[in-house]
């Protein structure tokens, strides 16, 4: 049975962007009849009045206030009538058939997400779409080849982490059973890794198929937008939080608190502020995202990390 696809693209100021890569996309898009809509989050460049005039088939769906990445996304996702969402960034430059080629993985009904292989001009050789992800230094991480520079990524489909949110087809009414992305990690970076983190729990995989690539201007949008420190601030955050939402087994969370107590007046001592006010805002948002643990989950933390992950990469331990 034939799937219907809706393309979600989340855009924030990338008017520049959506004129050089968003054609291609809505010709990805003709592949498979898929609905096009662009969710714009606030912008101020003109760019949802462009394409509104330039591409009469894409449905533009207006915010007016900025929410970030996630919110964008579930703006235009989690009320859609379709089977598959297709997530992309503004700043991806896709092949025409890169949805039809990933559908087929969704003949396994359990499956959650399928990314494309995905390469960055920062570094070409690695395959950023193969993910898992790892709990070190007392914190849990998502991890990608860009950060493994002795490990080959693998040249056949396998299981991975999450779907990096840049480019990836996502089960709808799994997406929609979860609520989406997690607002609390708004407006940017780790809602891809707690969105599969949590589907891995629940024992729904994700997975890449490096046969079909994709090329990312890697964080093209935020590093042009954001001051560097209040983005420091808002990783080192959501990383707390996206630790806290996940880590259930009882010695990890014993090395977390281990980790926190000498954390603090190390980085006070090295001046790291932007870290510290990022630790003062996850605090503020614990009570919430505490209540956003999962309480069905069917895989606990370490068994999550142990499947989520190819085989070229369960040598890497923690």
């Amino acid at each position: 049975m034939r799937k219907s696809v809706a393309l979600i693209i989340p855009n924030f100021n990338g008017l520049h962007l959506l004129q050089r890569y968003l054609p291609a996309a809505i010709e990805s898009a003709k592949e498979v009849d898929a609905m096009v809509v662009l969710s714009d989050d606030a912008s101020t460049d003109g760019s949802a009045d462009w394409v509104e005039r330039t591409f009469s088939t894409v449905e533009v769906v207006r915010s007016g206030q900025r929410g970030g990445f996630g919110e964008a996304c579930n703006r235009a996702a989690l009320d859609r009538s379709c089977d598959v969402l297709a997530f992309l960034n503004t700043d991806v430059e896709v092949p025409r058939l890169w949805i039809r080629l990933l559908l087929d993985a969704f003949e396994d009904p359990t499956v959650f997400s399928v990314t494309p292989g995905i390469r960055i001009p920062s570094r070409p050789e690695a395959n950023h779409g193969f993910t898992y992800f790892l709990f070190a230094n007392g914190l849990l991480n998502p991890i990608t080849p860009c950060l493994v520079s002795a490990v080959k990524t693998p040249r056949q489909t396998a299981p991975v982490g999450y779907g990096v949110g840049a480019a990836t087809l996502v089960d709808a009414g799994k997406f929609q059973l979860l609520g989406g992305f997690d607002p609390q990690l708004s407006p940017y970076y780790f809602e891809d890794a707690d969105l599969g983190f949590s589907a891995w729990s629940m024992g729904w995989p994700s997975l890449c198929n490096p046969g079909v690539e994709v090329w990312h201007e890697h964080e093209g949008t935020i590093r042009r937008l954001e001051e560097q420190r209040s983005v420091r601030a808002v990783v080192f955050r959501n990383q707390l939080l996206f630790t806290w939402k996940h880590i259930t087994s009882p010695s990890l969370i014993l090395r977390h608190l281990v980790w926190l107590i000498r954390y603090v007046p190390s980085h006070v001592y090295h001046g790291r502020w932007p870290e510290i006010r990022g630790m003062w805002m996850a605090f503020g948002r614990m009570p919430t995202i505490l209540a956003h643990r999962s309480h069905d989950a069917k895989l606990n933390d370490r068994e999550v990390m142990a499947r989520a992950r190819a085989s070229e990469f369960r040598r890497l331990t923690e």
